[in-house]
């Protein structure tokens, strides 16, 4: 299929026609399709642990149980009074999961510049261990280019 579109003669397509069989081209040859059984084999390989890498890698944020932990309700002023509710005081502290939504509503409406730093350095740093994940996901990308 690769070759068959590679062999297309492009001088009397259109420009975006032709745009498109280079961009179709290029995908296959990415694909490994010009490469014989064995790399073809091996690239697929790559291509399923990089699969497998990345759900690791999403599966450790989704399951990080990160939180912050504020010190009074003022830290909670700017946000809306419904997301307040939310949050009661235990002890004296207010406990925060760092979540997207979370992160998002502390982003654009808490009033504390600290709070908000804060609780973007923990979301950024959330799944500490995701960086073997990643390291292990930049290899097989390095890999891929057999």
């Amino acid at each position: 299929m690769g070759s068959a579109l590679a062999n297309i003669d492009e001088s009397s397509l259109e420009q975006e026609t032709k745009r498109m069989l280079q961009h179709t081209v290029q995908a296959f040859r990415r694909a490994g399709i010009h490469k014989d059984d064995d790399t073809r084999n091996k690239i697929k390989a790559i291509q399923d642990e990089l699969v497998k890498l990345g759900q690791e890698f999403a599966d450790n944020i989704r399951e990080d149980k990160s939180s912050i932990e504020l010190d009074t309700t003022k830290d909670l002023k700017g946000l809306p009074e419904y997301y307040i509710k939310n949050y009661k005081p235990k002890n004296n502290k207010i406990n925060v999961p760092v979540t997207s939504s979370a992160y998002t509503a502390f982003m654009k409406y808490a009033e504390s510049e600290q709070v908000r730093k804060n609780f973007m350095s923990t979301y950024l740093n959330c799944a500490e261990n995701n960086g073997n994940v990643l390291k292990k996901m930049i290899e097989k990308r390095h890999e891929l280019g057999l």
